[in-house]
């Protein structure tokens, strides 16, 4: 019997549930207790795509995502540029719950989902099961000595100290409803979205977790704006903050054990596709243990998988690199493009230069 437990509450760990469930698998998916609100989210076109061909969700019949059809940037290297930019804007937690309810539509007796946490991360049916982790600080264990870690030594890659601090603010009249704003100021760089007709979402990112009071940053960042300050009035509600900068975590440390989503890797947000990314890696995470259970060798699947995340956080390190290097002036970013240079190498030494062993149709790993 093809057995997994599934740990997290997330998009990347309701995709894999789901789709372990829907191959056959008989699954346990622990989500946990929701203890707070997840962030909104920016959904690009490309997301709602994987969105509509996984889950079979279509936007045009979610009327909680708010559609942004321009997005205006303004840097310390040039004048504000306004392009067309396909997205919409929701809440993550609308985004769960639907996904949720969609986990009926597995077969029968498939599919078991804990509402709590786990007594820890274990596999079920001893060495034939799999454990899944897709909870970013659940699981901190390291590869069991005499392993070979990825992508370093210590089977973790941090690309700098970032910070974003986020709040809800209420729009301008003058505001447009369907346009997003992307602005660098001193303190480092403000994002403002519509949420709906009335309110936008803002966020700031700044270089490390500075001393400021949350509120004050934010309203020190809009005082520096000269295009988000237009658009929206005095931020209101509840502020947030998390951790922002890139990282990878080894993929797959532990031969029963996976980690997909954040528990794997993070993405910058200035990129936008980290919800999109979190389904990829489930995908690819499906496929590799189904791949495992067929027959493949568990080695090159393994090393494979650990490639394949590899590629995609170095890509991303290069594509932040690129827009930090060329956008910011400040010497405040100093350290981190440092960070993101030492992170880059660190993934070109780690990077096989062979071709990958596997390509994927489907849900189907095959060579």
């Amino acid at each position: 019997m093809k057995a997994a437990t599934v740990h997290g509450g997330g998009v990347a760990a309701l995709t894999a549930a789901r789709l372990l469930a829907l191959k056959g698998w008989t699954v346990d998916l622990w989500t946990g207790r929701r203890v707070s609100a997840g962030p909104r989210l920016l959904l690009s076109d490309s997301t709602w795509s994987l969105l509509g061909a996984l889950w079979g969700l279509d936007r045009d019949q979610y009327p909680v995502a708010h559609p942004i059809r321009y997005r205006t940037v303004l840097t310390d290297a040039a004048p504000a540029t306004t392009t067309a930019h396909i997205g919409w804007s929701l809440q993550l937690d609308d985004l769960r719950e639907t996904l949720a309810l969609r986990l009926s539509d597995t077969p029968s007796g498939r599919l078991t989902v804990h509402r709590e946490d786990p007594v820890d991360f274990h596999a079920p049916n001893g060495d034939r099961g799999w454990a899944v982790i897709a909870a970013r600080n659940a699981d901190r264990s390291q590869a069991p000595d005499g392993v070979t870690t990825f992508p370093s030594a210590t089977g973790h890659v941090s690309a700098g100290s970032r910070c974003v601090r986020a709040a809800d603010a209420p729009l301008r009249r003058s505001a447009p409803r369907d346009a997003c704003a992307f602005e660098w100021v001193a303190a480092g760089w403000l994002f403002a979205a519509p949420l709906d007709t009335d309110r936008a979402l803002l966020q700031l990112m700044t270089p490390g977790a500075d001393g400021h009071d949350d509120a004050a940053a934010l309203a020190e960042a809009v005082s520096q704006s000269r295009l988000v300050s237009a658009l929206i009035e005095e931020p209101t509600g509840t502020n947030r903050r998390w951790e922002s900068s890139p990282y990878l975590k080894d993929p797959w440390p532990h031969l029963r054990r996976i980690r997909i989503g954040e528990a794997a890797v993070g993405f910058d947000p200035i990129c936008g596709d980290g919800c999109g990314h979190a389904m990829r890696t489930a995908v690819l995470a499906v496929a590799a243990l189904d791949a495992i259970e067929s027959g493949e060798s568990p080695v090159d699947v393994r090393r494979h998988y650990r490639q394949r995340l590899g590629y995609a956080f170095f890509s991303h390190l290069q594509t932040c690199r690129e827009i930090y290097a060329t956008a910011v002036q400040s010497s405040i970013w100093a350290d981190e493009l440092r960070r993101m240079d030492s992170a880059e190498s660190v993934m070109r030494d780690a990077l096989s230069p062979e071709a990958l062993a596997f390509r994927l149709n489907g849900l189907t790993m095959t060579r």
